[in-house]
This record gives C-alpha cells, sequence and structure tokens, in this order.
C-alpha cells in the first residue's frame, strides 16, 4: 500500500487506541484508526495542542475527544459507503472508550497543487454529511512529502482542524 507501519506499533501499546480494517472478502482494502486525543501519544499532539488552546470557544473536553488518525481505502474501493461504515464503526467503537466528540486533521493544498490528481475527489462532503464540522483552526507539521513523480522532500505541510 506504499506507507508506513510506524504508527500500528504505537497504537499498539496504546490501550485507548482503535484500529478498524476494511475487507472485501479475505482481502484487508483499507482501514481506519486513532485513539483517545489525552493519550499523550505523539501522533495527536498537533491536534491536541490546537484544542487545548481552544477548548472554551468549541466546548471540548479533552478527555471525551477521540482523535481520528488514519483513514486509508484503496482506491478501487472508494466510495462514500465504505467510508461512512467504517468511520460510523470507529465512533461506536469510541464510544466505548467514554469519547462523544471526535476530531481530525486534513492536510490542505491549493486547488491547483501540482500533484492533485485531475479526478480528485476531496472527502468534504462525506465529512459534512456525517456532521463534522471544519473549523477555522489550522497547524503546521513537517514530513517527507512528494514534490514530484520522481522526487520527495522534507517539509511542513498546512492541516485543518475537524470537529464532531
Amino acid at each position: 500500500m506504499g506507507f508506513g507501519i510506524s504508527p500500528f506499533s504505537e497504537y499498539a501499546n496504546e490501550p485507548n487506541s482503535i484500529i478498524v480494517g476494511v475487507f472485501n472478502e479475505q482481502q484487508i482494502i483499507g482501514f481506519i484508526s486513532g485513539l483517545t486525543l489525552n493519550s499523550g501519544s505523539s501522533t495527536v499532539q498537533p491536534c491536541y495542542q490546537l484544542l487545548v488552546q481552544k477548548t472554551k470557544i468549541f466546548g471540548i473536553d479533552i478527555e471525551q475527544c477521540f482523535y481520528i488518525a488514519e483513514m486509508i481505502i484503496l482506491p478501487e474501493y472508494r466510495s462514500y459507503e465504505i467510508f461512512r461504515d467504517s468511520l460510523k464503526l470507529l465512533e461506536r467503537e469510541a464510544k466505548n472508550l467514554a469519547c462523544s466528540r471526535f476530531c481530525f486533521l486534513t492536510v490542505w493544498r491549493e486547488e491547483n497543487h501540482k500533484l492533485k490528481p485531475a479526478n480528485y475527489k476531496g472527502l468534504e462532503p462525506l465529512f459534512i454529511k456525517n456532521h463534522y464540522k471544519k473549523t477555522d483552526l489550522k497547524t503546521q507539521i513537517a514530513w517527507t512529502t512528494v514534490t514530484d513523480k520522481a522526487s520527495s522532500q522534507f517539509q511542513k505541510n498546512t492541516l485543518e482542524l475537524w470537529l464532531k
């Protein structure tokens, strides 16, 4: 699938984490994962820092917030129903951890970003249909980013905060 496994080792050691596998019969076609925002994990820190600064504005109890870290489905299986059902299952499981609020960060890119596919369909309609709201809060995180088809570069990326 082309992505690392390092977050999974962190989740495996975190008692308040959830990983939901998405399957087509016996084949894994994706996953959605997350953990409680107050876990102290480095994965949640950018979102945690944003919310700690703004808890009075959003009325969020950090102790009841679940951070959705990854949501990846193979392109040939992407559909509203698969994303929706995976998200609903993760939310239901997170409620067993006493979480009633949910948050995640999405990468912000210009509409004409050079690597955005011509037929790109963002997930904003899915998030909105599932009662998530994009806030005006943004943060920057650096990671190695593909800059063109042949190279990559360590650079800052802007992320936007969504809440439910």
